[in-house]
């Protein structure tokens, strides 16, 4: 292998690792889940060196707004929802597994309402602890901001009240309740909708603090509930005043 050769194997492997995100060693708090996930928090504390890099490629740095895979790869590792994919190789990467979520939601018998239950102790990347309304008020900050990711969420078989709050973007959406007090989070469907959980899985559904404004926010990201967060870029010297 030549020098060349050499040096351009390790310029890839530094662009991929920094594609996985900004800053690693930060998230959520709590034990990691029994299932294996790496959602929420999973590294007991630890950190690690940090690897700045020059990236353009993702369109947004805020869970509610993105919409390229490029985004995806990186927002994946620093977002976290109720519930993500099992981190492993081959077929077994494509089983929902609970991440924020205390377990799998309890589905009621007509399959219109699914019921989640926070992991105890999460917090996001700042500290502040996460809240189940955080969960209700992103979903209704990715309406205030006409996120291309709302049609998960108002569809015909969308969450009740999402269409109406859609038109408004007045009061709450009605079929999403949240219990501070229990980390209890219900949804209310207008009606079954089998892949409902897999959209759950999506970084729009991602929880943010719900003093986040309700506009992008990826000059200086949003604390978030994943295994790493992202710091906003250093100001380059030629642009220092």
């Amino acid at each position: 292998m030549t020098k060349r050769s050499r040096l351009t194997r390790v310029v890839g492997v530094l662009a991929l690792l920094a594609a996985l995100a900004f800053l690693a060693g930060c998230g959520g708090g709590g034990n990691k889940s029994s299932s294996g996930s790496s959602g929420g928090s999973s590294n007991s504390g630890k950190t690690y060196p940090v690897l700045r890099v020059i990236w353009d490629a993702p369109d947004y740095m805020d869970p509610q707004l993105y919409y390229t895979v490029a985004a995806y790869q990186i927002n994946n590792y620093v977002w976290s929802g109720l519930l993500g994919y099992k981190h492993a190789a081959g077929p077994a990467g494509a089983q929902l597994v609970p991440y924020l979520a205390e377990s799998m939601p309890k589905i009621s018998a007509d399959g219109k309402d699914l019921k989640f239950t926070l992991r105890k102790n999460l917090h996001y990347s700042n500290g502040a602890a996460v809240k189940a309304s955080d969960f209700k008020y992103s979903i209704e900050r990715a309406f205030k901001m006409d996120s291309p990711g709302v049609g998960f969420f108002s569809a015909i078989s969308g969450v009740s009240g999402a269409n109406g709050f859609a038109t408004t973007k007045k009061g709450h959406i009605t079929g999403i309740t949240a219990n501070d007090q229990t980390g209890q989070i219900t949804i209310k469907l207008t009606q079954p909708q089998g892949d409902f959980q897999n959209i759950l899985a999506t970084t729009f559904a991602a929880p943010v603090p719900a003093s986040t404004p309700a506009k992008d926010q990826s000059p200086h990201p949003a604390p978030s509930t994943g295994p790493h967060y992202a710091a906003p870029p250093p100001q380059c010297p030629s642009m220092r005043t």
